[in-house]
């Protein structure tokens, strides 16, 4: 069991631009690791590259924490996909307490989201940052769709978005949620202190998504098909080729499965 305390300091607040930029400020005032901070709603609450997340006030776990891993800062990208699996473990507490769920049915997609039943339930995302001192940290970001309805998500999301209640039926409270994050993190926190990059891609690889199924990768201008094989050495994505190459993508602004031949 780690000694990582989390949760002590415990910001509640209700409207803010992002529980990121936050918590990058409070470090920046020096809060310790394992500050929290929960928001009823975000303004500009975001995902990975900027993308934008919609945060409904009340709907959902909209929180960020402070994180300093251990080991080399070279292996802290490896942070993400442990966050991954800890709001996964988190997710599947939620959705068994309405009956026994089939865990095959959450699922990691490559880099930062949970999808359930190939929709996007939640998902991650870890920054580092710098203090005037120039120690660093991560502050780890963790969204999750609770209460939705359908009628509640944009309607350009209510193909792709699914939230606890439209699973299980049953309410599922923000605190709740957030009670289920942090013990997650807490039993999960010896593999990133130190980062143990081995086994947290070890773990991540046995609930990802369309593991060793053929993706279509778009960045940028740039488009590649091939066999999602694993990921590399700071959690890129690995595909194969029909020519047998494998390349390795750290990013990507689209993936989509492709039919099998």
């Amino acid at each position: 069991m780690s000694n990582l305390r989390i949760g002590k300091h415990l910001y509640r607040l209700g409207t803010v631009t992002s529980t990121q930029e936050v918590l990058k400020d409070l470090f920046l005032e020096g809060a310790p690791e394992g500050t929290i901070v929960v928001a009823q709603t975000q303004t500009s609450g975001r995902g990975r590259r900027e993308r934008f997340w919609d945060s409904q006030p009340g709907k959902g776990l909209w929180m960020s924490t402070l994180l300093v891993p251990g080991g080399p800062e070279e292996h802290w990208s490896w942070v993400s996909f442990w966050s991954g699996i800890a709001a996964r473990k988190a997710a599947l507490e939620l959705l068994n307490r309405a009956g026994e769920f089939e865990p095959g049915r959450l699922r990691l997609k490559w880099p930062n989201d949970l999808l359930l039943d190939n929709r996007k339930l939640g998902g991650i995302l870890a920054e580092k940052t710098s203090d005037r001192k120039g120690n660093s940290a991560i502050v780890l970001g963790v969204g999750l769709n609770l209460l939705h309805r359908r009628e509640d998500f944009p309607e350009a999301l209510r193909d792709s978005a699914a939230s606890i209640l439209q699973v299980t039926g049953r309410e599922c409270a923000p605190d709740d949620a957030l009670e289920r994050v942090v013990h997650a993190i807490i039993n999960l926190s010896p593999l990133v202190h130190p980062v143990n990059p081995g086994l947290i891609e070890e773990v991540w690889l046995n609930h990802a998504w369309a593991l060793n199924r053929r993706l279509r990768l778009r960045s940028g201008e740039e488009v590649i098909e091939g066999l999602f094989t694993g990921l590399g050495r700071y959690g890129e994505i690995c595909l194969q080729t029909d020519a047998g190459t494998v390349h390795e993508w750290p990013n990507a602004d689209a993936i989509e499965l492709l039919e099998e031949p």
